[in-house]
């Protein structure tokens, strides 16, 4: 599998700084747009063919960003992270590709790292 990026709602300003960071592991950055986000992650990363059929998602944006990680090794996932410490990048939900998730549609998996987020945001963490 060839290294991807997958970010969500991501303005202008961040996409280009994480465009420059996932070159430095050889990743390729790719913003979703919105009407994708009923897709399941295996499709948007090219695991799974693409199925067409998809109604369009037609709700509202995301309220943080999101990105999905694929093909990427642990030693990437710390250069890219480390990278993003030192540029001032914040992500707020980050998850990577797993046979699990891979079959969540994009908005499925978003409701749950906002859990996650908030169960951990409230605990103090």
């Amino acid at each position: 599998m060839n290294k991807k990026i997958l970010i969500f709602h991501g303005s202008d300003e961040l996409n280009q700084k994480l465009k420059a960071i996932s070159c430095s592991v050889g990743a390729e950055l790719i913003a979703v747009p919105l009407c994708m986000y009923n897709h399941t992650a295996s499709e948007l990363t090219g695991i799974k063919d693409m199925n067409h059929s998809v109604a369009e998602y037609n709700e509202k944006e995301l309220s943080m960003e999101m990105v999905l990680f694929a093909g990427l090794t642990d030693k990437d996932l710390d250069v890219f992270l480390d990278s993003c410490k030192k540029e001032n990048v914040q992500i707020r939900l980050k998850a990577v590709l797993t046979d699990t998730n891979g079959n969540w549609k994009i908005i499925d998996l978003y409701k749950e790292l906002m859990k996650e987020y908030l169960f951990y945001k409230m605990r103090g963490k």
